[in-house]
């Protein structure tokens, strides 16, 4: 009898802890592109396309500005698409972006060339980086060895006139090369590399065979990053005293003991 109480409890606790880790999708938010090009933008329909089909359409939410935190608190991935050349992230945007970064949340800043040298800067400067001032040009751009997993496959994408980044501050994730010398025009940030900028709007619009296995990528890296951040945030569930299944046991192992009791207790009356 006390044995099957045990049981009974681990079993419960079992249920209660399996329920903890079930997920729901994580959520994107992004803010409207002042350019031809971003997410959202029909310019840049494979690549919304590809990120609604790593997060689902209903998931990926456009907001006005991340001014408000609690417009995106229950987020796990916020995209800042292009403004113009001389806006700039308001200062309570870039305190609310700085501390979801640094909480772990996914974050893709979108910029360009020289003209965007103020827009560059107001989210470069949160990592202590700044916009490069370069005559960029048309020009391929290579992934690093610093690149997540999901970017090996995008190893190449064109670029027009791309922005470089100056500082050193983050790791390079792409860099230009012929003319541009090697210039980081992409570059990893955050506690766990979990936020990314690219200055380069035109990336997003391209459907090469080397553009569509970025997107893939940048989706791809959003949807896991965001995915490990929500993962993050859920409770921590204590199992009650005296009864704790060991930790070395695998859910797989414990599977044929909870079926073998639901099956004893349809035979006997506890």
């Amino acid at each position: 009898m006390h044995l099957l109480r045990a049981l009974r409890t681990s079993s419960l606790w079992l249920a209660a802890a399996l329920a903890s880790q079930a997920l729901a999708s994580p959520i994107l938010y992004y803010t409207p592109s002042l350019v031809s090009n971003g997410l959202g933008k029909p310019s840049s329909s494979q690549f919304t396309t590809a990120v609604t089909n790593a997060f689902g359409a209903g998931n990926v939410i456009e907001i006005p500005t991340f001014n408000n935190a609690a417009d995106f608190d229950d987020g796990a991935a916020l995209f800042v698409n292009a403004r113009l050349g001389a806006d700039s992230l308001s200062a309570a945007e870039k305190s609310n972006l700085f501390s979801f970064i640094n909480d772990g949340g996914a974050v893709f800043f979108i910029g360009d060339h020289s003209g965007w040298t103020t827009w560059d800067d107001s989210f470069l400067n949160l990592f202590g980086d700044s916009f490069l001032h370069w005559n960029g040009v048309n020009a391929a751009s290579l992934v690093t060895g610093n690149a997540p997993a999901q970017f090996a496959s995008a190893g190449q994408v064109l670029l027009s006139a791309p922005g470089a980044i100056a500082g050193g501050n983050g790791k390079k994730l792409y860099t230009v090369f012929g003319n541009g010398g090697g210039r980081a025009m992409s570059a990893l940030y955050g506690p766990e590399d979990n936020a990314i900028a690219f200055l380069d709007t035109s990336a997003l619009s391209g459907n090469t065979a080397s553009h569509l296995a970025f997107y893939s990528g940048l989706s791809s890296w959003l949807f896991e990053t965001a995915s490990a951040y929500e993962l993050s945030k859920q409770p921590v569930v204590t199992p009650p005293s005296g009864n704790t299944v060991p930790d070395s046991m695998p859910v797989l192992a414990i599977a044929p003991v909870l079926f073998g009791f639901a099956w004893f207790r349809r035979r006997v009356r506890i």
